[in-house]
């Protein structure tokens, strides 16, 4: 027997600030001090890679960290927000990354993600590919 993820979630989120994009260009893929275990791995095996829960979670310097991933509706590729910016993805999805934990990256001198800051409790939502992240709506379907 095979569950399939829902089509649909909402998901409210800790005022703070936040890094929005692809969350493997975020989260390290370095072993963590707390686990010796990569990041990246850590995160993914803690929700069996997104597809049980949109929400990971990891160890951090004894923290524990939510990192939130929306599966886009047609996988990797390059998509653009209501804000104009370009969300590029190599893991099939689009969420969040603590700022305080989270690599800035960037290639060809082009970021990777974007900084972000809630300041207020924040519903983010993700249904059949289009996505809403406070004011910010990715529509991963176009």
């Amino acid at each position: 027997m095979q569950v399939e993820a829902p089509t649909s979630w909402r998901v409210w989120v800790p005022a703070g600030k936040y890094i929005l994009g692809d969350p493997c260009y975020a989260v390290s893929d370095a072993p963590s001090e707390d686990t010796g275990r990569d990041l990246w791995c850590e995160a993914g095996e803690s929700c069996n890679w997104w597809q049980d829960s949109p929400v990971a979670i990891i160890m951090v310097n004894g923290k524990s960290y939510n990192i939130l991933g929306f599966g886009t509706a047609y996988g990797d590729g390059e998509y653009i927000g209501s804000d104009g910016f370009s969300y590029p993805v190599d893991s099939g999805m689009i969420g969040l990354v603590p700022a305080e934990i989270a690599d800035t990256l960037t290639y060809d001198g082009l970021d990777l993600h974007k900084p972000i800051e809630f300041t207020r409790d924040t519903l983010c939502t993700c249904t059949n590919g289009i996505m809403k992240f406070g004011e910010i709506v990715i529509n991963t379907r176009e």
